[in-house]
């Protein structure tokens, strides 16, 4: 073993690695994006968000 080896986590540790990652895939999908866009451009006036979700008013 090298100065440089790591060991993986564990319990906890692993725990929330694996939930941080998985936000930040949710969170850069390709539906956030274009739904982001769509918003920024003003093509959605009357949307807002709901979770991770642009959603038309009524």
């Amino acid at each position: 073993m090298g100065r440089d080896h790591c060991p993986a986590p564990r319990g906890a540790a692993a725990l929330f690695r694996d939930l941080h990652a998985g936000t930040q895939h949710v969170t850069s999908g390709p539906v956030a994006l274009q739904n982001c866009g769509k918003w920024l451009s003003g093509l959605a006036p009357r949307s807002g968000w709901v979770f991770l979700d642009l959603q038309e008013a009524p």
